[in-house]
This record gives structure tokens, sequence and C-alpha cells, in this order.
């Protein structure tokens, strides 16, 4: 049986607990009135993460605002991924200087409002200093809790297959266009391999994602309140675990995949055909590689649809941000001003604003490519899961812990998804029973 290299565990829980113990410092004052627009000059910091390509747009973006808003100048603050997010927010919460404009995601921004460290934007969203006129009622709820509107959804986006138009073309492989079984996926990956069998290649760079073969089977990864795994049943993951190994071991699946949006990512260098990634991500791909890729549907491997469409990030703006009024008219320019989205031209995902995802669709066709699969999708797709509980990042060191263990023989897939329950539902248990002291 594998042995959870414990002091690693530790080290990774008491991370977690800082990072929330640091961002629990709440602002002196709090209130839900929009407050009245700065006299004179203001400074805006603005943090995000992204690829290069979204920095260079963010910041252009930027620019154009400034030219339009000589009082207002905004300093940009991008990171790498959502992890250096959290944490810079977390350290600059506790030191009460944090971003007036934050960038979040899903899987953490509730973490902070619950904590009232992001201000609630009903009183801008009154005040019409933020247009949401051409926004569905459904997808602003996404960013709400208690009515108040903590999480302004700037875009939407879901987990896909991104694949190498070419490849499959050379092989003679027509991509399925709509749903179709995992048995037809496996064929097309074996194709693959056989149209390219030199050392190196692979025709998945990585696994299709976990959550979606759990939620295709009724099973999702947590509960709905974060305190236990939501699944009973842990011959599914085991099954997952099993199919995961049998791919790598037969070539299909890369031994090990970039996934970063850089001239590295495997399907940038050719090292494989398809790959697990964010639908909006299409567009990045597309600016590096000189070959098309378009978008697929996963496989179906369960009685439902596992696909879901959830934001693929917000706007938050901090509680202790001295500027509420400015940041919110900013947010608006990035969610509705027509000059500013042809710069940043739906490269993080499908923008909330009807308007502007038709005006872009019209004039790209890698937009118009995420529109059309996002609206296919959205017709089967089941409901968004609950956002990550606070004990997530290790629970998903755990499961990577576990993956390896299993991808080199020294657990049996059914001997992996065990020790993930034990592991995890330990470390779930008690991050429930550190919040309640």
């Amino acid at each position: 049986m594998m042995i959870i290299d414990k002091t690693r565990t530790v080290l990774l829980t008491l991370s977690l607990f800082a990072a929330v113990g640091l961002a629990g410092c709440a602002p002196a004052e709090k209130t839900s009135q929009a407050p009245q627009e700065s006299d004179g000059p203001v400074t805006l910091r603005f943090m995000w993460w992204g690829s290069e390509q979204r920095n260079e747009g963010t910041l252009k973006a930027i620019e154009l605002y400034e030219s339009q808003h000589p009082d207002v100048k905004i300093e940009g603050i991008p990171v790498a991924d959502t992890t250096a997010v959290q944490t810079q927010w977390a350290i600059e919460n506790a030191e009460q200087q944090a971003a007036d404009i934050i960038q979040a995601d899903y899987s953490f921004i509730f973490n902070f409002s619950d904590r009232d460290l992001v201000q609630p934007l009903n009183a801008f969203v009154d005040q019409k200093a933020i247009d949401v006129s051409s926004i569905d009622p459904s997808v602003l709820a996404l960013g709400k809790k208690d009515d108040q509107l903590y999480a302004f959804p700037i875009s939407q986006n879901n987990q896909v297959l991104v694949y190498n138009v070419q490849m499959l073309q050379k092989a003679g492989i027509q991509a399925p266009e709509g749903s179709y079984p995992l048995e037809e996926f496996e064929r097309i990956l074996r194709a693959l391999k056989t149209a390219n069998p030199e050392p190196g290649f692979a025709p998945l760079a990585n696994m299709i994602d976990v959550n979606y073969y759990l939620r295709s089977q009724g099973a999702h990864m947590y509960s709905e309140d974060g305190s236990t795994l939501g699944y009973t049943d842990d011959s599914i993951l085991a099954d997952y675990f099993a199919l995961n190994k049998k791919w790598l071991d037969e070539g299909l699946l890369l031994q090990k995949a970039s996934t970063r949006l850089d001239e590295n990512n495997s399907i940038v260098t050719g090292e494989a055909a398809f790959i697990s990634f964010s639908s909006n991500n299409i567009s990045g791909l597309s600016n590096l590689t000189d070959t098309p890729v378009q978008l697929m549907r996963f496989p179906s491997v369960g009685e439902k649809d596992g696909h879901w469409v959830k934001p693929s990030m917000f706007l938050a703006v901090s509680s202790f941000s001295k500027h509420q009024q400015e940041a919110a008219e900013f947010l608006d320019f990035f969610i509705n001003n027509q000059e500013a989205n042809d710069i940043l031209n739906a490269e993080r995902g499908v923008p909330v604003s009807s308007m502007i995802a038709k005006r872009l669709a019209e004039k790209s066709p890698l937009v118009d490519e995420q529109v059309r699969f996002l609206e296919n999708i959205r017709k089967t797709a089941e409901p968004l899961d609950a956002p990550n509980p606070t004990s997530h990042v290790v629970v998903n060191s755990i499961y990577q812990l576990v993956l390896e263990q299993v991808l080199s023989g020294k657990l049996t897939p059914e001997q992996g998804a065990a020790e993930y329950r034990k592991h995890a539902e330990e470390i779930m248990a008690d991050t429930v029973e550190e919040s309640k002291s």
C-alpha cells in the first residue's frame, strides 16, 4: 500500500490554513452603498493571471481606458496563475493593501468574499455604473451569494478537447461533431498513433478531466457542502485510474505533457494531437501554432453529460479599495466597451455581454467557434458544481500523489481509489473542524 508523505501533507495543510488565516483580516469599514467618485487623480491596482497574450491584450485595454480617463491610472499586476493570485491576495489582505480589482476564479472567490474581503457590487449595478442590460441574469447569479453580487462574471468557458485539425486530416480521421462513445475516441487515438509512430508522440497530451468523468456517472468530486467526497462508489474513480494507466502504457497518452499556454505546449510542439483544455484557450493556441485547432466534446462515459459551462473568471473589487467607484467603472469598461473587447478578443472566454459576444463572433472565426460550441454544450450540460472547498488545494495534492502511484504500478487502480478516499476525507474532516475553532 502507498505511504503518504506525511511531512508534505502537513506542510500543505499548514500553508492552506495560513493563507485562509491571512485572508481573515476584514476591513475596518464596509458598506453596501456605492462610494462617491474620488477628487483628483486616482491610481487603481489590477491583478490578473494569464499567458503573455493575455498580458499584452490587457495592458493595451488599460492604455485605452487611461486615454479616455486621464484622471485614472491603472497599475497592472500580472501573475502566473490562480495559485499566485490567491497567495498574493491573501498576503496583501493581511497588510490591508490589496489590489483594487482582482481577476478571480470560481474555485476560490467565495473563500475571500465570505471573509468580507470583496465589495458587493449591487449598488454600482443599481446606479448604472455597471451596465448589465445585455447580460443574462442567470450568468450574473453565479457571482452572487445571499443576493449580493460579489464576483462579476466577465466571460464563460468549459473543459473540452482541443485538437490539431491537420493531424486528424492526415490520418484520415473525421472528428465527431456531436456526442460519441469512449470506444470511438479510443479508436481515434489508436489511428493517430499508427499514423504517427515516432517516439515522443502520443495522440492525447493529458487525460480527459476527472470531474467530467465523475459527473458523467452521476458523481462529483466533492459533496455540495464540501465536507466529504461527492461519491460513494470508489469503482468509478478506480475505472478512471485504470483507463489513465491503460492509455499511458499503450502510448496513447503522453508521459508528461506541457499544458501551459506557451511555445512548449504539447499541441504547439506537435507531441500530441489532443489536449484537455479550457475552451477559451483555443485563441492562445491558435496564436502559438501555424496549424488550425478546433474544439471537441469529451467522449461519453456514462448516462449523463458531464460537461458544464462556468464563468471562466470573475472581476472583483476589494473591500480595502479606497476607489471603489472608479474600480466599478473600469469593470464596466472591461465588460461593455466595444473597442476594449476588440483588443481583448474573447481570449478569456465568451464575453458575458451578448452584444459583445455577437460582435466578436461576426469578426473572428475563433470567437464564433467558442460561441457556437458553448451554445451547443449548454443544451445538454449538467448544472455547475459548487465551488471547491477550502481543503481543495491539499486534497488535490493527495489526488496527484495517488495518481502517480497508480501510473507507476505501485498501486492498483482499486487501491488508489481507496487510498485517495481515506486521506482526502481525513483532510476534509480536519479542515471542517479547523473552521469551527
